[in-house]
């Protein structure tokens, strides 16, 4: 009863938000009395080789000297005042943790979106299937790792990694991680901003031992879904021992459908305004007439356009493949749209087409939500001892890790412009498939039933859509004739009516008739065809160009990767006497590493398909830009007609096939495939991208006493560091070309950093054993770093230098009272992807704010009362040079000026500067009676001078629309032509912002013991907590105003995350429970969605101005997909941009004999779903947040055997 009433009260003394986790580790075998005080961080560990502000204190005779992370001095861990984490990997596997990436991104200091195996088809620094560290959410450039107190270099593929990989870590062969959760450049270097992760691997080894780890999904039943083996050996002589070990993972992909919550298709996640979650999307029906949909429009395919024709302001005509359909006289196409109007050529009432026909979603759920990731990894390690005085020692390390992963991501459209000649064209006239597009569209604009849609439709384009939107339904009714409404086939260019004169549409009759009082706003070259249309192309009957869009399964899309890493590390360590001083020490270290990543990726070459449609490939151009049908050759595969040869890759040429994209296996399913093997073995490719990483270290210190004070004898270390890192990434030529179909060049990094540091520490025990000052501990650090990195494609050079320092100060008022602080700084000089990225150019379809919107024109006259663009933006504008009521309109010929996509330059650059930082924290540990200990550490980070990335919209953005004045100092990275229109974009890298990360770390810990018969019950409970107070990043614009975003408490940045670790230990026997808790995140109250409704929620603080005709006053609405709203007798709605608090329950049972270990356990005992969100807020698969913690896999089961021999 009493063992029962303790447990109980274990659980319920703590608050329901500091609910635990898996990695708190207390070890059981070093608690020999009941002075032991115990962390105030995250893990309890062996006393040998732990801090003290995490672990156990020992009395002074019974405590070893050792060097423990956060300082290169030694001294007993009683002494150590530094704020410390640590992980063990006995503890973690007791919850079913063995992967470095789990254990590290589950931890309550990693904050922020963690990279993790589940980012698919997203643009990666360290390129697809990496996993990186982000402490305090300050990014993994900011989080330094090491292996065994050394660096570790960066690895992966495709660009210039920054960070090392977790992957490449050997999980079963860590014994811990040690977390150093304070600015540590002063001590170990660049980069140690947000923190210090050091790996400690295994050393223990004697005789043979191996362990074999299982997991199994409950949604994916299969013995051993992950599986882990490991073999070791060890083996102890007087002088010298050897170890090594041996490590192999494998880990199937997991897809969408494999799991029940991702298994069908994303949908719009909003909630009502009486508390409901809403996922069936109504925008639809009110906009398009269609039935309501189950899953969210998040991407379409299996659709053919025919050419937009510009009469009265009409677009392209969309064509749904429906095999059999034939009642809109196109063979097995529907028409979807035309003129604004969803035809309903059946007759039941609704449109024969809607988005589920075309809709990637639910049709994708093949696509990877987490990648395969097999791993396999060796180390090897010993010393050897030499005769004689001085302890001279030589020790090595040997590391090698190799990680393979395969994934793939969804689909990609593939939109190419098909010449009116090609042999495959529906719209070709030699086709056997012929159709005769414009003759199909004629008979449709004189047929009745569709002219009463098109009059009836609230949904069309152009001036038709213009003046329904202002309500002149009268101006309609006095044009709209039983003369006129046969030639309503005038859509098509070049159409003359009876007189001679060019026929237009009625709203664009209407409009220039009313306004102008003729047809003079719209002219027409000599031969009738209206300014931007294709006579050659384009006529009554005949050919036409089209364009369909499909999409390939496989297509660019799916990934594989082969990444490895060596690691050699010599050296030399031993005792020596300085003038008198003879307990002073030495190490010196060589160490290299090499990093080889390739990346695999295949696809459809836009090169290649071009000339197998029937374009000219040697003018560079894309299928998919209609600049292209300039430069159609007689039929595909014309070699004698390419004009320049010599500009074309020569598989290009060789071997061509002509290319079907209207075959029925590329539109069924909506992702299809290509027809024919031949057109695969011609159009596909595949792309190679290398890249190495190689890391030079040469590293020196002295460590030793200097001195006595009344605490004891103080301690220094004096020593120095060389480092040369290199990046030699290549990429092959259909990534460096950009020959992918719509992919940028990528021309990969080249470039050298040199590190030179000198660094100094003192360690003094100032007082101890006094009333009131039982000790008083103070440490500081000083490293000087000078910094030379060079691209190697311009031979520019980045020089930086500074200083570093740091001070610690550990008190204790009575023994049972630990009080400490730390103060230091960290310096992290712009890494070889921000200095060394090859100058690459994209195009990017970025919107220019001061180009005058077409709803601002009237009766061809710029209206300012119809613009809608704030005053904010119309003056920077100007100040740019630009007049925002004329640009991107001509005047002269009434028509809108065609642009193009907007070249983006992105590159290395050598003029950034060194981020700077300060790491503040000030914590306690307490003991109290009844073996309880409570901690807390308060932190303070402030990052200066952060550079970033931004990009080609965000640098828009803030210049136009975010700082009045023309103050962003971003506007200098658009660069416009002579004629005011972008030219290009530098989209390079910049120093901009001050980060700052605040917060408290909490541990309590309670622990009993229980004599059952001749046994020990030992019971405990560790608690570890986060309370996150600030994350914010603020920005300076030119002017030196701020501007200050705010992360706390949003995605990824919950205000709590607890860990709990229960455990109850009997013999031999340990059974343990732990809770892991993230508290809500909710977005960004400045971008949280206004309530609106499917029929629009009108602004009423917003007025427009009066309209000059009608005086009408207009007001901007918020609409929402899954609601019509209060004022339509429903509910106002918004999409969900919160997560919601989340509880998850691990559990096990673990058996430890003298040579055996059992273990067997559940993750995730209760299968508790992640969370969901609207994709559009927060980034998600199928509505479920990545990348933040939550468990997205459900219910697994575990078991871990190990043996000794």
């Amino acid at each position: 009863m009493k063992n029962r009433n303790f447990l109980l009260t274990a659980f319920l003394a703590v608050p329901l938000f500091l609910i635990s986790d898996n990695v708190i580790e207390t070890d059981e075998d070093v608690v020999s009395n009941e002075s032991e005080e115990v962390v105030a961080e995250q893990t309890v560990a062996e006393s040998s080789t732990s801090d003290s502000s995490l672990n156990i204190f020992e009395s002074e005779s019974s405590v070893e000297e050792v060097v423990v992370t956060g300082s290169r001095i030694k001294r007993s861990t009683f002494d150590s005042i530094a704020p410390l984490q640590i992980i063990t990997g006995e503890v973690s596997r007791e919850v079913g943790l063995i992967d470095p990436a789990d254990i590290l991104q589950d931890s309550t200091m990693a904050t922020g979106q963690q990279i993790d195996q589940t980012f698919q088809g997203f643009v990666l620094d360290n390129g697809p299937g990496a996993s990186t560290l982000s402490l305090r959410g300050l990014g993994s450039g900011r989080t330094l790792l090491l292996m065994n107190g050394r660096r570790i270099g960066p690895a992966g593929v495709e660009g210039a990694p920054t960070s090392p990989d977790l992957n490449l870590l050997p999980g079963s062969l860590i014994e811990r991680y040690d977390v150093l959760l304070d600015g540590a450049s002063s001590v170990y270097g660049s980069d140690a901003v947000g923190g210090v992760t050091n790996v400690i691997l295994r050393s223990d080894f004697d005789g043979f031992e191996a362990e074999i780890y299982a997991k199994d999904a409950y949604h994916q039943p299969g013995l051993g879904d992950d599986m882990t083996f490991n073999l070791t050996y060890g083996y102890n002589s007087d002088r010298w021992f050897v170890g090594l070990g041996y490590e192999k993972t494998i880990n199937p992909e997991v897809k969408l459908r494999d799991r029940p919550w991702t298994e069908d298709c994303e949908t719009d996640y909003e909630i009502t305004s009486d508390g409901q979650i809403r996922t069936v999307n109504v925008e639809v029906v009110v906009d398009y007439g269609f039935l309501p949909m189950d899953c969210k429009f998040t991407g379409y395919a299996s659709q053919v356009i025919t050419p937009g024709l510009r009469g009265g302001g009409f677009g392209p005509y969309y064509l749904t493949y429906a095999d059999g359909y034939n009642l809109a006289g196109f063979n097995n196409y529907m028409i979807e749209e035309i003129g604004g109007v969803y035809p309903d050529f059946i007759g039941d009432g609704q449109p024969d087409s809607n988005f589920n026909q075309i809709n990637f979603n639910g049709k994708d759920n093949f696509s990877s939500l987490s990648s395969e990731l097999d791993t396999e990894a060796f180390m090897a390690f010993g010393e050897y001892n030499f005769e004689g005085e001085g302890n001279h020692t030589f020790f090595f390390e040997a590391n090698y890790g190799r990680r393979e992963t395969y994934s793939i991501a969804g689909a990609a459209q593939v939109f190419p412009w098909v010449p009116a000649n090609n042999p495959y064209n529906l719209c070709n006239e030699a086709s056997p498939n012929y159709t005769d597009c414009w003759g199909s569209i004629e008979a449709l604009h004189t047929d009745p039933a569709y002219i009463a849609q098109f009059l009836e439709s609230g949904y069309s384009s152009g001036n038709f859509g213009f003046f329904n939107s202002l309500g002149y339904d009268a101006i309609y009714a006095e044009y709209y004739n039983n003369d006129v409404l046969p030639d309503m086939h005038d859509y098509f260019c070049g159409n003359i009516d009876a007189d001679g004169n060019p026929v237009l549409s009625y709203a664009a009759v209407a409009y220039s008739l009313y306004f102008t009082g003729g047809l003079g706003a719209y002219p027409f070259d000599s031969v009738g065809y209206e300014p931007g249309c294709y006579p050659v192309t384009f006529g009554a009957s005949g050919s036409i160009d089209v364009l369909p869009i499909v999409a390939v399964k496989g297509d660019r899309t799916a990934v594989s990767t082969d990444v490895s890493q060596i690691r050699l590390v010599l050296g030399m360590k031993g005792d020596l006497t300085i003038d008198g001083y003879e307990d002073w020490s030495y190490e010196a270290s060589a160490y290299r590493t090499e990093s080889t990543g390739e990346s695999f990726r295949s696809g459809i070459r836009g090169d290649k398909l071009s000339f197998g449609l029937g374009w000219d490939p040697s003018y560079g151009i894309g299928a998919n830009s209609s600049a292209i049908r300039n430069y159609a050759l007689s039929a595909p595969c014309a070699v004698d007609e390419v004009n320049d040869p010599s500009a074309v890759s020569p598989d290009v040429l060789e071997g061509c096939v002509a290319i079907d994209m209207f075959a029925p296996s590329l539109y069924n399913g909506v992702i299809g495939e290509f027809a024919t093997q031949a057109e695969y073995d011609y159009v596909w490719g595949q792309s190679v991208f290398t890249t190495d990483f190689n890391q030079t270290v040469l590293s020196g210190y002295l460590t030793g006493t200097i001195g006595e004070v009344q605490g004891g004898t103080v301690g220094a270390v004096v020593g120095a560091e060389i480092r040369e890192d290199e990046i030699i990434s290549i990429p092959d030529a259909i990534r460096d070309e950009g020959l992918f179909f719509g992919f940028a060049p990528n021309g990969g990094a080249l470039g050298t950093q040199r590190v030179n540091e000198g660094f100094v520490e003192v360690a003094v025990p100032l007082l101890a054993g006094l009333k009131y000052a039982q000790e008083l501990n103070i440490e500081a650090s000083l490293r000087y770093s000078d910094i030379n990195t060079e691209n190697g494609y311009t031979g520019a050079e980045q020089n930086s230098s500074g200083s570093t320092h740091s001070i610690k100060i550990g008190y204790r008022p009575i023994n049972d009272l630990l009080i400490r602080a730390t103060k230091g700084t960290s310096y992290r000089a712009p890494n070889l992807r921000e200095v060394a990225l090859r100058a690459e150019s994209g195009f990017s379809s970025v919107s220019d704010p001061c180009r005058v919107p077409g709803a601002a024109i009237q009766a061809n006259e710029y209206n300012a009362a119809l613009d809608t663009r704030e005053e904010t933006v119309l003056d920077n504008c100007r100040s740019a040079g630009v007049d925002p009521t004329a640009l991107g309109y001509d005047f002269e010929n009434g028509e809108p000026i065609p642009t193009s996509s907007t070249e983006v330059i992105t590159a290395g650059t050598t003029t950034l500067e060194a981020e700077e930082s300060t790491s503040t924290t000030f914590g306690f540990v307490y003991d109290l009676p009844f073996g309880h200990t409570l901690g807390a550490s308060w932190y303070d980070i402030v990052v200066d001078n952060a550079i970033i990335e931004p990009s080609s919209s965000y640098i828009v953005y803030d210049c136009y629309y975010d700082n009045p004045g023309y103050t962003s100092q971003f506007c200098g990275n658009i660069v416009r032509d002579a004629t005011g229109e972008f030219d290009y974009i530098n989209a390079g890298f910049t120093n901009r912002d001050k980060e700052t990360a605040r917060g408290i770390d909490i541990n309590y810990r309670a622990q009993r013991s229980f004599e059952i018969g001749d046994r020990l019950l030992d019971t405990g409970i560790d608690i570890s907590a986060n309370k996150m107070i600030e994350r914010t990043l603020r920005s300076i614009d030119n002017t030196g105003n701020p501007d200050e975003e705010s992360y706390q408490g949003e995605p990824g940045y919950p205000e709590w995350t607890a860990f709990i670790r229960n455990y109850v230990s009997w013999g031999d026997w340990n059974a343990t429970w732990q809770i892991s808790f993230k508290s809500r995140v909710d977005q960004d109250p400045e971008q949280l969605d206004d309530w609106g409704s499917a029929y629009g929620i009108e602004d009423l603080s917003q007025p427009s101005d009066p309209d000059p005709i009608t005086g009408a006053v207009t007001y901007p609405k918020t609409y929402a997909d899954t609601c019509y709203g209060i004022a339509n007798g429903d509910v106002d709605c918004r999409d969900v941009g919160f997560i919601k608090s989340q509880v998850v329950h691990n559990l096990s049972l673990y058996y430890r004999a003298d040579t055996y270990v059992v273990g067997f356990g559940v993750r995730n005992v209760f299968d508790k779903e992640p969370p969901k969100v609207d994709g559009t807020e927060v980034s998600s698969y199928s509505n479920v947040p990545i990348g933040y913690g939550y468990s997205l896999f459900g219910r697994e089961y575990f078991l871990n055997i190990s043996r000794q021999f």
